[in-house]
């Protein structure tokens, strides 16, 4: 696991208060391998279910009368109990190339073959540790998807 040092945190917090985001994360998130063991440990191919919801963040500037929507928006796709769950698995389409969604605060749209509020099961490899998600998120490399 990688160290932040306090500049590095300092930044990532700032960051995260700029954008009015307050994001947590932990572990365990799902057990799908009936295991106690950390799932960075397991390389082989594991079954999550849930529903999918779209986690999505704006930055919060004062948008003026002739251009209200003028915040930007994005966030990642997860599989979750709730939608506000903390036990989230975020899905990817590869090594750290996730189903995202983008636009503004009137208009997001989602980069994904998913449904959001719909039930799926995902099947493939489970990964830690991306750069582009919470510390202490876990991902799922998506080879199968099937609506539940």
């Amino acid at each position: 696991m990688k160290k932040l040092g306090i500049q590095q945190l300092l930044l990532f917090g700032l960051g995260f208060l700029f954008c009015g985001v307050i994001v947590l994360a932990a572990w365990p998130l799902f057990n799908t391998n009936n295991s106690t063991e950390h799932p960075k440990k397991f390389d082989g191919v594991q079954k999550i279910s849930g529903t999918v919801y779209a986690e999505k963040a704006c930055t919060l500037m004062g948008c003026p009368v002739e251009n209200q929507c003028c915040n930007s928006c994005g966030g990642n796709i997860y599989i979750a109990e709730t939608v506000d769950s903390m036990n989230r698995v975020y899905v990817a389409k590869g090594i750290d190339d996730f189903y995202t969604c983008a636009g503004t605060e009137c208009e997001v749209s989602c980069d994904s073959p998913f449904v959001e509020g719909m039930k799926y099961e995902v099947t493939g490899p489970i990964k830690m540790e991306s750069d582009q998600l919470p510390l202490n998120s876990k991902y799922i490399i998506a080879d199968k998807i099937t609506e539940l």
